[in-house]
């Protein structure tokens, strides 16, 4: 396994639970050609040796029984030599290096052999006990499976009393410490001797509480001798009953006894847990598996994202009520339950089950529980309270399901209710309750009703008002919606293409802030003007451009012969950031002048743009800053001030004194960072948040797909990195914004729960939530890990917990706290924490798009849409490799066609792998592709004719490959973009084999 990793690992026991699996040739090459295949060549044998030690761990790590068996030389099975013929023997030949015994000299009949030092580190690393997972990564202050408690020793203040047991009441193994305890009014408590541990910086435990309101005092204790502590304490209220994991950074701790607080893990000598508190009742509570977490520099970013999401996922696990599965809305006691945090709870189950994290009859047994409340609210006849259609409402009682809030039944919030319940079909497909209850429960929804007789979906319901005016238009999170509504077998929308057209012919391009769009049908923020006998009036028009609705203007100029003039006005607030100015004009043709102006604040300048009214249609005008000129001047730089913009006016004036009209549509300033295209390849949400990027790619794999409007996946990138830039860009002002620290999106705030958001909105105030970049790590990992490690590192336990990230913080003085501190969140809620989750898990396994987008109602509706493939990709394959003749079939899956003109392979690192001839036919046709030798780009060869695979139709290939190519050592290999088969492999040396696919991508 060349390079292999603990992720790696990971993945294939999910795939293959059931499997042992074997390994072969891992480390690095040593060859001196540093031949590379098996990692990067012109290692050293010491390089080599620490490879193994690694790879050990990470099959220690993974969770995995593991043996290493050696040989010397493997050559002479491939090659049909016989084992002592030295000759056969090459020492620049990789394979040479593989074992841990080596030769000297170069004269074949002189080869004498030698310790390798991979040979020493193994024998010196099995010499000893096999290294477990705690010595690895997580040492254990104490897992309590020895049933031994003779290592922790306890106290009491007067009239308190403790008493520790060994007890099968546990979360983690077999054993778990029992507390029996009375607080006697005031405290009580044990403590454990433990060695120094400067390389961690996080306590983790589980403890299963008694919900008696005493405080559990977690304490880190320093020894400075002479019988003098210094404790470092965390102290939580035991407000729960059952199992809660506690996830703590040390600068999550307080300081006691000490006046610097500097924290010197060094001298850490002592874990107490001490139990205080007024009430003097019996009572207990269990603690397990006590352990503490590597320091952040020393963790891999695999290791750091499995923190991160296995604490995250803890939200999902705890905050739900067991007996009915709901989950709330936020961490609070009285947070009713949000419908959508269950959709997101749904698939984190999935993923810690697959995971390890819980078994699987529990996540199955928890899945079923909330499948059933949702069946017997969904048959309740009271629509008022309980469900509407097969809709259910926002936010719902976490006990009894009723309406809580006198809140709408929400479209949006159940399309991703329903995207959790059908992964969790997908998830569990062998349970038959299971399958039949999401396939039941998402069968009931009437789409059809939602729609109210148009072609687009509304947004809510509610018993007072009936179904919104508001329906869902323009680029937002509704993509997951709208798939929704089309794929349904029972209620689907009437006309797919249609509706999905309606929907997607509203986006908004390029970036910017929408000044109006006039799509509320009210013209009230305008105000008119006019000189001496003109008028003017202006009224809402369904003759739009954009959208359903334009302004409409009336107007006449006047009857004096010197002409003159009319218009409207908008105060607007600064717009600094924007460069130009855009708006749809219908025209008269009546040549009078229209006139477009920017006014500065405080009686300055006005700034004009002016073209004859010549035409009579829509026309767009775009227009730069620059080609604004200066109308009245009162400053004498006559120099735009753009931070003093606060009024845009449109004025008429001219001699056509007929009565006329013109409308007015989409008006709007484009953007003007130097991160943005400006262009129509960006696809905006108005509210410019990161969620409305993140939640359809949460279940939906966009990617290597479009329809006939966008690449989604590419375009929810571009968003990504625009809000990060954003925050660069505004990093002067705001002393939370940062190049990792950026994250704009709807969340908590210090006013309460805000959309936040950069292009084309941008409203934003300083404050930056975890779930920004959290819900990015599988669309921009590059830009987004680094931003999550420099949170946690930075903030610690000011931003980080029981459930990982914490929702919001904001380190500007901010004017609507006292004293203007900066303000940091102390709840998580379920939306957030599950994008989170969910797209780091995509990110690391592709375990939900895996899953989610095999549901034939998705695959139906991505097809009915017109979503295509661009290209069919196998992906990254592995060593070992050897050139030969591969033959076997291709079928696209997706029900979309895929256009083929070339062919990529993979190459092994430092090889020349590539396809020299290519050959793909069916029935009717055939093309061929062949090698131009190693010239420009040679892992690209082109095919004589363009060809189309058709969606779920079968096509026969022929691959002869060069050098080294990756392989995927599989008879069959499903992917994304469909399936391949191996039939038979040819290698150079004429064996035959039938699971070798070649590593290739056809696009």
């Amino acid at each position: 396994m060349s390079r292999g990793y603990y992720g790696y690992l990971c993945d294939l026991k999910r795939k293959y639970p059931d499997k042992p699996i074997l390994i072969t040739e891992f480390g690095y090459s040593t060859s001196p050609n540093g031949s590379g295949n098996c990692g990067y060549g012109r290692n050293s044998e010491g390089e080599q040796a620490d490879c193994i030690k690694q790879r050990w761990y990470d099959i220690v790590r993974a969770g995995c029984l593991g043996g290493i068996v050696f040989e010397w030389n493997d050559e002479w099975w491939k090659n049909n030599c016989t084992g002592d013929d030295k000759n056969s023997h090459d020492l620049n030949d990789p394979e040479e290096w593989f074992g841990v015994i080596a030769v000297n000299g170069t004269d074949p009949d002189n080869y004498t052999l030698r310790k390798k030092q991979a040979y020493c580190a193994i024998k010196e690393m099995f010499g000893e006990e096999y290294p477990t997972k705690s010595d690895l990564t997580s040492p254990v202050i104490d897992d309590f499976e020895d049933a031994d408690m003779g290592d922790w020793f306890v106290f009491t203040t007067p009239n308190a009393s403790i008493s520790l047991s060994s007890s099968n009441n546990s979360k983690v193994g077999n054993y778990s410490m029992r507390i029996d305890y009375n607080t006697g009014g005031k405290w009580c408590g044990a403590y454990k001797e433990i060695n120094t541990w400067v390389n961690y910086d996080n306590v983790s435990l589980w403890v299963y509480g008694d919900n008696s309101g005493n405080t559990l005092e977690i304490k880190l204790e320093e020894d400075y001798g002479e019988e003098r502590w210094i404790q470092w304490v965390y102290a939580p209220v035991i407000n729960w009953s059952g199992w809660k994991k506690l996830e703590i950074p040390v600068s999550s701790f307080s300081a006691e006894g000490i006046a610097n607080g500097i924290f010197d893990k060094s001298k850490i000598k002592r874990f107490t847990l001490a139990i205080s508190g007024a009430n003097p009742s019996n009572s207990t509570i269990y603690v397990d598996d006590i352990t503490l977490t590597l320091k952040l520099s020393d963790m891999s970013d695999e290791d750091f994202l499995d923190m991160v999401e296995h604490a995250t996922f803890n939200y999902f696990w705890n905050e739900a009520n067991q007996t009915n599965g709901l989950i709330r809305d936020r961490s609070t006691p009285d947070s009713p339950c949000s419908i959508a945090a269950v959709g997101f709870g749904l698939s984190a189950i999935c993923i810690a089950e697959s995971r390890g994290w819980i078994d699987r009859r529990d996540a199955s047994d928890r899945i079923l529980t909330t499948l059933e409340t949702f069946n017997e609210l969904q048959q309740q006849e009271d629509e008022n309270n309980y469900s509407k259609e097969g809709f259910f409402y926002h936010f719902i009682n976490m006990s009894t399901g009723k309406r809580e809030w006198n809140c709408e039944v929400s479209s949006i919030d159940t399309a991703l209710l329903m995207a959790g319940i059908l992964h969790a079909g997908e998830h569990f497909k062998e349970n038959e309750s299971i399958r039949e209850l999401s396939k039941e429960l998402y069968e009931r929804v009437n789409w059809t009703w939602m729609l109210n007789g148009t072609d687009t979906i509304a947004m809510k319901w509610t018993p007072e008002d009936g179904l919104s005016p508001g329906y869902w238009y323009g680029y937002n999170e509704a993509m997951i919606l709208y798939l929704l509504a089309i794929g349904s077998p029972t209620h689907p929308v009437p006309d797919p293409k249609r509706s999905w057209d309606a929907w997607a012919s509203t986006y908004g391009k390029g970036c910017g802030r929408m000044i109006d769009d006039f799509e509320d049908a009210n013209v009230s923020d305008w105000h008119s003007f006019t000189n001496s006998s003109a008028s003017i009036s202006i009224s809402p028009s369904n003759n739009s451009k954009i959208g359903d609705y334009s302004m409409k203007i009336d107007y006449h100029i006047g009857y004096n012969t010197g002409g003159e003039q009319c218009g409207i006005y908008m105060d607007k607030n600064t717009w600094a950031n924007y460069g130009n100015v855009s708006l749809w004009v219908y025209g008269d043709n009546s040549n009078n002048t229209l006139r477009i102006k920017l006014e500065e604040s405080y009686g300055e300048e006005h700034w004009i743009y002016e073209s004859p009214l010549n035409w009579n249609d829509w026309k767009q005008f775009n227009i730069p800053l620059s080609s604004f000129k200066v109308w009245e001047r009162t400053r004498k730089d006559g120099v735009l001030d753009k931070t003093k913009v606060n009024r845009f006016t449109v004025v008429i004036l001219g001699t056509n004194t007929t009565n006329s009209t013109i409308y007015l549509d989409d008006f709007k300033l484009p953007c003007n960072f130097s991160n943005c295209d400006n262009g129509e390849d960006f696809i905006y949400c108005w509210t410019g948040s990161l969620f409305t990027y993140q939640y359809s790619h949460c279940w939906i794999d966009f990617r290597n797909k479009h329809d006939a409007y966008a690449d989604y996946w590419q375009n929810s990138i571009n968003a990504v990195k625009e809000n990060r830039l954003f925050c660069i860009d505004n990093s002067d002002v705001y002393a939370t914004y940062g190049e990792n620290c950026w994250g704009l999106t709807a969340c908590d705030g210090p006013c309460g729960y805000t959309g936040y958001g950069s292009c084309p909105n941008y409203y934003h105030d300083g404050t930056i939530a975890p779930t920004g970049a959290g819900g990015s790590v599988a669309l921009a990992p590059d830009i987004a890990i680094p931003a999550l490690r420099y949170m946690y590192e930075t903030y610690g336990g000011k931003i980080w917990g029981e459930y990982g990230f914490k929702d919001a913080f904001n380190l500007d003085a901010n004017v609507y706290l006292d004293g203007c501190q900066p303000w940091w969140d102390e709840d998580y809620i379920g939306i957030d924490e599950g994008a989170i989750m969910l797209m780091i898990e995509n990110y690391r396994s592709g375990l939900v798009w895996d899953e989610f987008m095999q549901n034939p109602y998705i695959i139906k509706a991505m097809d009915d849409v017109g979503f295509v493939l661009t290209s069919f990709d196998t992906g990254t394959g592995t060593y070992p490799s050897i050139m030969g003749i591969h033959n076997g079939t291709i079928t696209p899956l997706l029900n979309v066609n895929v256009n083929v003109s070339r062919i990529y392979t993979y190459p092994c690192p430092g090889t020349g792998g590539h396809t020299e001839y290519a050959r793909i036919w069916n029935k009717t046709w055939n093309a061929t592709a062949t090698w131009d030798g190693y010239a420009s780009d040679w892992h690209n060869i082109s095919f004589n004719n363009p060809v189309v695979l058709l969606s779920n139709e079968t096509y026969n290939y022929t691959i002869r490959t060069g050098s080294y190519p990756q392989i995927h050592h599989n008879k069959t290999l499903t992917v994304p973009d469909g399936e391949i088969t191996c039939t038979k492999f040819i290698d150079a040396n004429g064996r035959v084999y039938y699971d070798w696919i070649p590593a290739i991508k056809l696009s």
